[in-house]
């Protein structure tokens, strides 16, 4: 990779180290340097590059790599002088643009030394925020034949179809990422060089929980999706980076205003309310939260002096004006359940400020008496406002079968033809790559399909068939051929038994033996590992959820298909532990104590295109699944309406900007 150097002269303290690239070796070394150099902390800005097909890779948001040598070793001197460099200039007010340490980088990149993060472009790294144009006029002074390369995406069919300032602006975008991949690679020159590991490395620095980080602007996300789409359509790979290109996937939606932000005097609220909350197994904290937020906002009417600790914002008079505040707040059930939780807190804190005498400092004055009568008030007030609300309602049995043949018709012949209607891309495939003899092949996600017909066979909410535990770490394994128990040959059997798990039977196919006059019989029941009752009740531990004793053939054949597919295309190397989940798959927020207690699972209809590190190790997002169900809504719409058009039936409601379906009258 040849480098002009332009007019201006720069010294280059790596000089002596830099004479000649090291030599490399074909074995994986990055964790054991990271293990072993890289523990004590000494390095902050610095660390090891990554093997990658054809070179090198340094997928770190925010640090230089290094490339070792050939016994997997970085040079000391050259990683200190490298690591004082870039403190140097992190510690230099006002520092500016960086032109003398980036053009030693520039240097350093081209002689195959070092790696630049990822993210540098993009401001994440020690030389901090770099303005995009100044940087590649800079670089036009170094290197002009690879800032030449942004004319060429410019006058490409990528960006022909766009008007001139669209042209320019997009093409600049795509420049700016081929740069980003290339002084993060050895071996990375050209938009043709872009693999899709470069894709997926980069989805896991911006979207590590299957959520934008907030960095990302929105046209980052666009700039990147259009590269994605672009290469795809080039070489005819409609599944090139799907996983991180995913139509559906959870944005953050609009937020509130923080009531705490701008009321100082109510921090003692927000941490005693937390700590209250954290003290109990909760899966969601959605209503506690609404609580808080409604004893905030009445709190925040009152006189600062009135309410700045707990002893004076529990007041007869404030508890008054909190009811009276609460009277319109939100809807009837809402905040008649908020009351109630406020209540709770209440007591809480009383029980909390008790002195040794167990006399409470703190007394709360809303009381059990005045939580009831709200609550009848605002039974009345629901009761009068459903009288104009249209619910959906649940779908007709009839209904219920013909979808399932819709789904798995011809070995899912429909689900296998859906495609984007932003671009066109199929929405259910992904490539798989054979362990055995390393070639792609493009594989249709069977995840939703059989997810959807479980829940069309059994009434479940979608939650629980998301958390479903496949029996991969069962010691035994029901057999859909023989439709007999036995040993299990899985990759992972007796798991369980091996760590000693207080339940060892956790997958959803159940034994059960049933002793009667004619001697033992065996039937293979459904184990649902989650519900909602009991869960509260065993603190959501692994004896969570309850058995369906009799057999269903037909859901039984779905599961373990769904079982198979998943040990051959998406295996995992052990359970996914729930505080490993990408924050975008389960909206509920546990607290702390419920998180702890959670176990983890071999997840059945874990999903192979899921963003986040390890992502397709979970089940797929409530919204993908919410997706197919209306996407297979509109095809009972259609194949209804071909049956008799002389009786038109409506069932979605409603659609986006892209045409997809987004309401129906069904659940």
């Amino acid at each position: 990779m040849p480098r002009t150097r332009g007019a201006k002269a720069y010294r280059c303290r790596f000089r002596r180290w830099a004479t000649k690239a090291p030599k490399h070796s074909s074995s994986s070394i990055v964790s054991s340097f990271q293990e072993t150099s890289m523990s004590d902390g000494s390095y902050t800005h610095v660390t090891a590059a990554e093997r990658f097909p054809g070179g090198w890779f340094n997928p770190d948001e925010s640090r230089f790599a290094l490339l070792p040598d050939e016994d997997g070793r970085l040079d000391e001197e050259t990683t200190r002088l490298l690591e004082q460099m870039l403190n140097e200039h992190a510690a230099t007010e006002n520092n500016g643009h960086p032109e003398e340490v980036l053009a030693e980088l520039v240097d350093l990149h081209a002689r195959r030394i070092v790696l630049w993060p990822l993210g540098l472009l993009w401001g994440r790294s020690a030389l901090g925020a770099i303005d995009e144009q100044w940087f590649r006029f800079f670089l036009s002074e170094i290197d002009p034949d690879f800032v030449n390369i942004r004319d060429e995406i410019r006058g490409s069919e990528a960006v022909a179809h766009l008007r001139p300032p669209q042209r320019r602006t997009y093409s600049f975008g795509l420049w700016k990422f081929l740069a980003a991949f290339h002084f993060s690679s050895s071996d990375t020159a050209t938009l043709d060089d872009l693999q899709e590991a470069h894709f997926l490395a980069l989805g896991g620095m911006v979207r590590p929980d299957g959520v934008w980080v907030d960095w990302a602007t929105q046209w980052f996300r666009t700039i990147l999706k259009f590269l994605i789409r672009h290469i795809a359509m080039v070489r005819a790979d409609p599944y090139f980076g799907r996983g991180l290109d995913r139509t559906v996937f959870m944005a953050r939606g609009k937020r509130n205003a923080d009531p705490f932000a701008l009321a100082p005097h109510l921090t003692w609220l927000a941490r005693s309310f937390d700590a209250w909350v954290n003290e109990r197994a909760i899966m969601g904290r959605k209503n506690q939260d609404l609580a808080k937020r409604l004893l905030a906002q009445a709190l925040l009417e009152r006189e600062v002096s009135q309410v700045d600790t707990p002893e004076k914002a529990f007041s007869r008079s404030n508890m008054l004006h909190l009811l009276h505040f609460a009277e319109d707040w939100s809807t009837p059930i809402l905040r008649s359940n908020a009351i109630g939780r406020i209540y709770q807190f209440g007591k809480w804190l009383e029980d909390e400020s008790r002195d040794a005498k167990g006399q409470p400092r703190t007394a709360c004055y809303l009381s059990q008496i005045d939580v009831d009568r709200f609550r009848e008030k605002a039974l009345r007030d629901s009761e009068k406002s459903s009288g104009n609300e249209v619910f959906a309602r649940p779908m007709p049995y009839r209904f219920h079968q013909q979808l399932k043949k819709i789904i798995s018709a011809g070995d899912f012949t429909w689900p296998k033809s859906l495609v984007s209607g932003i671009d066109g891309r199929p929405l259910h495939w992904f490539t798989w790559k054979d362990p055995n003899t390393g070639a792609a092949h493009a594989v249709f996600n069977e995840v939703q399909p059989r997810q959807m017909m479980l829940l069309l066979d059994i009434p479940l909410r979608s939650i629980q068939a998301r958390r479903l535990d496949s029996g991969e770490g069962d010691a035994r394994r029901w057999d859909p051929v023989t439709r007999e128990w036995g040993p299990s040959l899985s990759q992972h059997a007796g798991y369980w038994l091996a760590v000693r798990a207080g339940n060892p039977e956790r997958g959803v196919f159940r034994e059960i033996l049933s002793h009667g006059s004619r001697g033992t019989t065996t039937i293979t029941g459904l184990f649902i590992n989650s519900n909602k009752t009991q869960d509260r009740r065993n603190l959501f531990d692994e004896t969570s959820g309850y058995v369906i004793p009799w057999q269903l053939d037909e859901a039984l054949q779905n599961l373990s298909a769904m079982r198979d597919w998943q040990e051959k295309y998406n295996p995992v190397d052990g359970p996914l532990p729930y505080s490993e989940i990408p924050r975008s798959i389960f909206s509920e927020n546990p607290t702390e104590l419920a998180r702890s207690l959670i176990p983890s699972r071999f997840y059945l209809f874990r999903d192979p295109q899921n963003p986040g590190k390890r992502g397709k190790e979970a089940p797929s997002s409530y919204k993908v699944l919410l997706q197919f169900f209306y996407d297979s809504l509109e095809q009972l719409e259609r194949e209804l309406n071909e049956e008799d058009p002389g009786n038109p039936i409506t069932i979605i409601t409603e659609r986006d900007s892209a045409g997809a379906p987004k309401k129906a009258i069904f659940t």
